[in-house]
């Protein structure tokens, strides 16, 4: 009697849970923002219902599951927290572009007047609506995770049982998938940074050398071009050298990522992941055959981050020894990593110094102090001996550009010091510069600075004018930031823009200057061809297919390594391993939510480590047997 009436008390309680979180979630689901200010709710939407339908069952699974473990639990509920709070921001400006509605309106056509504290009211209605569909999905995968089939299985057990594929013929696969880019893009897709770049080195139109691109991959690819006019005068052999580099990189980068999550998985699917993402996933070939720094640094962040992982396992558990992840392998991809994007010792040196504290390791101090001082002599000693001349602070000043940008464009009150200041720092007025301001791009706002130059504002200046426009409006200056920041936002078609195809630039184009190749009109023109054209509105088609759709948008590898951090943290063994791991990825994601620029080459080396985060929540699983 006694235990029935706790079974009617646990039930009922279970449903009160239920009912409280199942009415925000559907009104958070059936909400929507459209221009003009007007916040709709369209509960008679048949996706709506159908998705509301699914999520009501799963959350309701959900609450009646009482077996996640209470660390598990309340990782889970964190992780899906802060998703829910990006979802929350995410979708009025994906939509809208604002956050500000003065009304509601209904199916049946009814509407309400909307004031600041029911406007208020109705996004805390829709964050915990957000938080209760996220809550269950996040907590169903951990609750999978966590008493999956495999949880008894040793890591050494694994190993034996797995044999991973050659390889050799792993590489051949590889080869074989990307042919088609290959050929139809043959000798190489050249990107307008590039083209610009070798026309520096070249000395073509005039461009002056500067180190607005990293130089160390202008002197590779410049010297490859020149080395191919020996035997080639039409430049098509020195471009295809340089294609062959790229192709040799993401080989060898794709071959080792994939042996050893064959070696390292349990799984059959998460085996036979990375051979079958490499090879078909469009995005991959694309930056294999598109000539450029973001290719390649991608390709080399993510042997990063598998490097650090391997090193931190290697000393806890009997893993084969292999070269790949020793300290100076180690050392030689970070400098790698740091010379191939400007800034990216910003993603190599925090999970070295971080490894170095917690690990307690004499040689990672090591290696981060050599990566630190190969670094800073090239880029600060060496690159200007060689005469190049410093680019200035403009491509750092994509965020207060668009934040000036946006207050002015919107006529927001500046007062008059402000003004003054913002008046020195552009080389056009600010009524252009307002005119001129676009929400999804920094470059149209940023290319009129002039600051730091003779008669104009300082760096600092600005900055700090920037900051006094967010403190004097800041829902404009967080619109700013956030609009191009939602570009790539899950629920949106996602980033994918023309310059991530591949393509060769045109040759009259003034910024890409590809007058250095003899055969530049030749290739501009197949690149207008009907083949190319063809393939790349392909690219275009399933790009913004569901769910392929997914894999292009930045935003949901962010939702995914929130997932993954709160999952592994909640694992009492094997966490430094697997967050030191993903730390490049998370700074490079914090760094795109801030930058307003949605293309999606800057993610790249978040693209191609999935197979690897894949793997991590695989080897979290396996808590009981790790050890370190």
């Amino acid at each position: 009697m006694f235990r029935t009436r706790k079974a009617i008390v646990g039930m009922n309680r279970k449903l009160i849970e239920y009912a409280v979180l199942l009415f925000p979630m559907s009104f958070a689901l059936c909400t929507s923002y459209g221009t003009g200010g007007v916040l709709a709710v369209k509960p008679y939407d048949p996706v709506r219902i159908i998705a509301l339908i699914l999520l009501g069952v799963l959350l309701w699974k959900t609450v009646q599951n009482g077996a996640v473990s209470a660390r598990t639990s309340s990782s889970s509920i964190c992780a899906s927290a802060i998703i829910a709070l990006v979802l929350t921001i995410g979708q009025p400006l994906a939509e809208s572009d604002g956050f500000v509605f003065s009304t509601i309106s209904f199916e049946q056509g009814i509407q309400y007047g909307l004031n600041s504290a029911v406007l208020a009211a109705i996004y805390a209605l829709i964050f915990i609506g957000n938080f209760a569909w996220v809550w269950s999905a996040v907590s169903t995968l951990f609750f999978t995770l966590d008493n999956g089939p495999h949880g008894n299985r040793g890591d050494n057990a694994a190993i034996k049982c797995f044999a991973p594929m050659s390889k050799p013929l792993v590489a051949l696969i590889l080869v074989l998938c990307w042919l088609p880019y290959i050929i139809v893009w043959f000798p190489g897709a050249i990107t307008s940074d590039q083209s610009n770049q070798l026309a520096q080195f070249f000395g073509y139109g005039g461009v002056p050398l500067t180190d607005r691109f990293p130089f160390l991959v202008g002197i590779v690819f410049s010297s490859m071009y020149k080395f191919g006019l020996l035997f080639d005068a039409t430049g098509l052999l020195g471009i295809f050298l340089m294609t062959l580099l790229q192709i040799a990189v993401a080989v060898f980068v794709c071959v080792e990522i994939t042996h050893w999550i064959q070696l390292l998985s349990h799984g059959r699917a998460i085996r036979i992941l990375p051979v079958v993402f490499f090879a078909l996933f469009p995005l991959v070939p694309t930056y294999v055959v598109s000539i450029g720094k973001d290719g390649l640094h991608a390709f080399l962040l993510a042997l990063f981050c598998l490097q650090i992982y391997l090193y931190i396992e290697s000393g806890c558990r009997g893993l084969p020894e292999d070269r790949i992840c020793s300290p100076w392998a180690i050392a030689l991809v970070a400098i790698l990593v740091s010379l191939t994007r400007n800034n990216g010792i910003f993603l190599v040196v925090p999970p070295l110094i971080v490894l170095a504290v917690f690990a307690r390791r004499r040689q990672v101090w090591l290696v981060t102090c050599s990566v630190l001082f190969v670094t800073l002599v090239w880029m600060r000693v060496l690159v200007p001996f060689m005469g190049v001349a410093d680019f200035g602070s403009r491509e750092i000043l994509s965020l207060p550009a668009q934040i000036v940008g946006a207050n002015l464009s919107a006529n927001e009150e500046i007062d008059s010091d402000t003004r003054t200041v913002l008046e020195r720092s552009y080389s056009k007025s600010l009524d252009e510069v307002g005119t001129s301001y676009s929400p999804t791009i920094s470059d149209p706002s940023k290319s009129l600075l002039a600051v730091d130059k003779k008669g104009h504002s300082t760096t600092a200046e600005y900055c700090m004018a920037a900051l006094r426009l967010v403190l004097d409006h800041p829902l404009t200056s967080m619109a700013a930031v956030f609009r191009t920041t939602m570009s790539m936002y899950p629920g949106t078609p996602g980033t994918y823009w023309y310059e991530d195809c591949p393509y060769f630039c045109n040759p009259r184009d003034g910024f890409s200057a590809s007058g250095w190749c003899p055969s530049a009109e030749a290739l501009s023109e197949k690149d207008d061809s009907a083949v190319n054209m063809g393939l790349r509105n392909m690219l275009y088609v399933l790009h913004r297919t569901f769910p392929l759709s997914i894999l292009y948008t930045p935003g949901s590898y962010f939702v995914l390594l929130v997932i993954l951090y709160g999952y592994v943290l909640s694992k009492r063994k094997g966490r430094l391993a697997a967050a030191c791991s993903m730390l490049p990825l998370v700074v490079l994601e914090a760094v795109l939510f801030a930058a307003p620029c949605g293309s999606v080459r800057y993610a790249l080396p978040l693209v191609f480590s999935l197979p690897f985060a894949l793997l991590l929540f695989e080897r979290a699983s396996y808590c009981e047997t790790e050890v370190g």
